[in-house]
């Protein structure tokens, strides 16, 4: 089992807040006493891997029709059940928008020309059509001095990851090149990133319409948790070298959330705006927390393996959702709201239906990637 590790979605390197969380580990974060996997799910009990194929892209249980892919304008109809449909427009795609350049925040613009002034610093993007996954080199293309950030994430680290994912731009973010970044603008941030030597974001190339982040650290990493749990530092992050985390364009996904009203129970659904699922393909990343602190916690504070990490906008705010497992298999969640630069706590109900849907989904979608390509429908 991958033991996996829950820092400032800073991971979420590129992908969201937790995933963004998990690229950015250190001392230096204060925080709430809580921790972003410290949400048992109730009625949730040592949860299983999905089957082969079960939400995955290229499954047969999910493939949307004929001529259709899954694209940025669809939207996915989920329920908590391992067999919720999913359907999508006609035509979508993921990924096949060309790659696109951001000014300074306030919009669009098109990919430079010929004569155009490009920044030479170390983010470097495709150019053109996405290359093979065998080609030696790839047409690379430099940026605008200003990297994309989005408006309503309240950290600036967090604010450029979630521009150059939503802007879908290809590269490679050096530590050196966002430093900069920060100075330009005046900007500071509370995530501490000279652990991160660089993270790149690449199509994969395997036919599948899917992108690749592969995050490389300084070395193995075993650092303090940034968050004080009763005045006390609650445990350590452990990481490999080199994670690599696949990731799925989703657009707007909508879950059935069942709450019960007065004697009954009811239904009601989940809206999830402009997704990206990010699942962690290789290398390790764990939240190892200190054995009385665990104890005492009971399941609101656990020893975290991480299956996946999520990127979206709910009811308006951007946030991060980090999914995973305790030492008995039993299913962990949690949020990070990047609009407050805090974490969700306690977990609304509504977000244990997230995390424990969107995790059964990344784990479905990993299984039907890793499968050889004869057995891909």
């Amino acid at each position: 089992m991958q033991r996996l590790w829950s820092g400032p979605f800073a991971a979420v390197g590129l992908v969201p807040g937790l995933i963004l969380s998990v690229f950015f580990p250190n001392s230096g974060l204060a925080g709430e006493a809580t921790a972003l996997f410290s949400t048992a799910e109730p009625g949730i009990a040592a949860e299983t891997a999905p089957t082969a194929g079960l939400g995955g892209l290229a499954a047969s249980a999910t493939t949307p029709g004929t001529g259709e892919s899954l694209g940025s304008e669809r939207t996915l109809e989920m329920g908590q059940s391992s067999g919720a449909a999913m359907t999508t427009g006609s035509g979508d795609s993921v990924g096949a928008d060309p790659v696109r350049v951001l000014e300074d925040g306030t919009g669009s613009v098109p990919a430079p020309t010929a004569g155009d002034s490009l920044d030479p610093t170390p983010f470097r993007m495709s150019g053109g059509d996405r290359p093979p996954s065998s080609s030696p080199e790839r047409p690379l293309i430099g940026l605008p001095i200003d990297l994309p950030q989005t408006a309503g994430v309240k950290d600036p680290i967090f604010s450029i990851l979630v521009g150059l994912v939503e802007a879908n731009i290809y590269g490679t973010l050096t530590r050196d090149r966002l430093k900069m970044q920060l100075e330009r603008r005046h900007q500071k941030s509370h995530l501490p990133y000279d652990s991160v030597r660089e993270v790149t974001r690449l199509p994969k190339g395997d036919g599948r319409p899917t992108e690749e982040i592969t995050v490389h650290f300084d070395g193995r990493l075993k650092l303090p948790i940034p968050y004080s749990i009763l005045g006390y530092n609650p445990g350590s992050f452990r990481a490999s070298e080199r994670c690599v985390f696949r990731e799925w364009d989703l657009g707007t996904v909508t879950l059935q959330h069942a709450r019960k009203v007065d004697d009954r129970v009811e239904t009601v659904p989940v809206v999830l705006e402009n997704v990206h699922l990010f699942g962690l393909d290789e290398g390790e990343v764990s939240l190892d927390i200190d054995g009385w602190l665990d104890r005492m916690m009971g399941g609101n504070l656990d020893d975290t393996d991480i299956v996946g990490l999520m990127l979206c906008r709910y009811q308006g705010k951007w946030m991060g959702v980090a999914m995973g497992y305790n030492k008995d298999h039993r299913g962990r969640s949690g949020a990070l709201d990047f609009g407050e630069d805090k974490v969700v706590f306690p977990s609304p109900d509504e977000i244990k239906t997230v995390g424990r849907t969107m995790r059964s989904r990344v784990e479905g979608f990993l299984t039907a990637v890793r499968a050889p390509s004869a057995d891909r429908s």
